[in-house]
């Protein structure tokens, strides 16, 4: 069995400082008016650069979001999920003790009530803090973004950690440090719960690599895109394009021609726009 350290700050609450978009006050109808005067399906040419196609789509569509949807600031702490409810009420008491204290440093019973509730607070802390991490293990296929949401809590910028380490029952773990490393951790962990080969879970065997893209004759019709962007699910984070899907889901009617005409782009030049990737 194989488990995950996080290291250096788990425990940590820094501030959380970050623009959000603000779609309570967002002119969602306007934006939509303003996407069919775009006209986005004149972006996406039938030959020539698909990753410049994908830029100027992408800049268009941010730029007219930018237009009717406001964002805001959003100021507060990043509270790790094993604080519960009764952990916040625990240490506002103590909160308030302390402050009180502050201003009667002589009062022996204020300051015992004191300790005894931080001593409280601490023990809850690290009880529930131990129960958290003891079940991602067997909660990682059933809730995955449980597990991925620990990421929020390692650093400000919301990427890899910088150390983790992994332990195993039978034996010394392992320390990575290093971004390549820290995938070799992820990999091993993943392989260890997620066990069964894939070709015995009645999937089909990945084809052999050919000449040339897979999927020159596929092509992929606007109703399907528009029922795809329709099923988002606007509460997961947003992808690599930075496009949050509650945007995408908004607008599905206005940019699910547009898409569908970049996507079959896509499939017969056999390139994935933003990136050198290629079908194979």
């Amino acid at each position: 069995m194989v488990c995950f350290e996080f290291r250096a700050s788990a425990k940590a609450q820094h501030k959380v400082n970050r623009m959000v978009y603000d779609y309570r006050k967002g002119d969602f109808e306007g934006l939509r008016r303003a996407l069919e005067s775009i006209n986005l399906c004149n972006l996406v040419r039938d030959s020539g650069n698909i990753n410049l196609d994908w830029t100027e789509w992408k800049d268009a569509f941010m730029s007219a979001v930018s237009d009717y949807i406001p964002t805001k600031k959003i100021k507060g702490r990043n509270t790790p999920p094993w604080i519960t409810g009764e952990i916040i009420h625990i240490l506002r008491k103590k909160e308030t003790a302390r402050l009180k204290l502050r201003k009667s440093t002589a009062n022996e019973q204020l300051h015992q009530k004191y300790k005894e509730l931080r001593k409280k607070a601490n023990a809850l802390i690290q009880e529930s803090r131990e129960h958290y991490f003891g079940s991602l293990d067997s909660d990682l296929a059933r809730r995955p973004k449980r597990f991925w949401s620990i990421f929020r809590l390692t650093n400000k910028s919301r990427s890899f950690p910088k150390c983790m380490s992994s332990c195993d029952l039978n034996g010394p773990g392992s320390q990575a440090s290093t971004p390549r490393r820290i995938a070799d951790l992820f990999n091993s962990y993943f392989a260890s719960v997620f066990s069964v080969p894939l070709e015995d879970r009645g999937h089909p065997a990945r084809p052999s690599p050919l000449d040339g893209p897979l999927f020159v004759d596929l092509q992929i019709s606007v109703t399907e895109v528009l029922a795809y962007l329709r099923q988002l699910d606007v509460n997961k984070a947003t992808g690599p394009d930075g496009i949050p899907f509650r945007l995408l889901k908004e607008t599905a009617e206005q940019i699910a021609p547009s898409l569908t005409k970049l996507f079959n782009k896509s499939l017969r030049l056999g390139v994935v726009p933003g990136s050198s990737q290629t079908w194979s």
